[in-house]
């Protein structure tokens, strides 16, 4: 999961707070599980890498941002 939170740091553009890396990784498993879903497999494959850290910073992005 490190190799997927420094992917997702190089397209955040910026360091992420620490207090913040919890959220993140939780945002990673949510979007492996949703990639997952929706391709039928145990795994996600490394073609998908990058749509996983992508939901995952439009998760991260979206916080705080509702109603």
């Amino acid at each position: 999961m490190t190799a997927l939170f420094e992917r997702f740091q190089k397209r955040f553009g910026s360091l992420v707070p620490a207090s913040d890396k919890e959220f993140i990784l939780q945002a990673l498993a949510d979007a492996e599980n949703a990639v997952c879903d929706l391709i039928g497999r145990d795994a996600v494959p490394e073609r998908l890498l990058d749509v996983q850290v992508e939901l995952a910073l439009i998760a991260y992005n979206k916080r705080g941002a509702d109603g």
